[in-house]
C-alpha cells in the first residue's frame, strides 16, 4: 500500500491511500478507531482513481 499524508486546502490533514482494497479500507477504518495515531475528529472518504503511488510520504 502506498500514499501520502499532509494538509488540505482548509487547514485539516490529509491522508491518501492506494493499495488492494482490503488494506486501504482497514487503514480508513483505524484512522476513525480508538488506536487512532493523534486526534480525529472525522473522517471523510471519497474514492479516486490510482495514481501509482509508492511508497507513504508526508508534507
Amino acid at each position: 500500500m502506498g500514499g501520502r499524508r499532509g494538509p488540505s486546502a482548509d487547514g485539516d490533514v490529509e491522508v491518501v491511500f492506494e493499495g488492494a482494497e482490503a488494506a486501504v479500507r482497514e487503514a480508513v477504518e483505524a484512522l476513525g478507531g480508538p488506536r487512532a495515531p493523534g486526534e480525529v475528529a472525522a473522517v471523510h472518504q471519497r474514492d479516486e482513481p490510482a495514481q501509482g503511488v509508492r511508497g507513504f510520504t508526508t508534507e
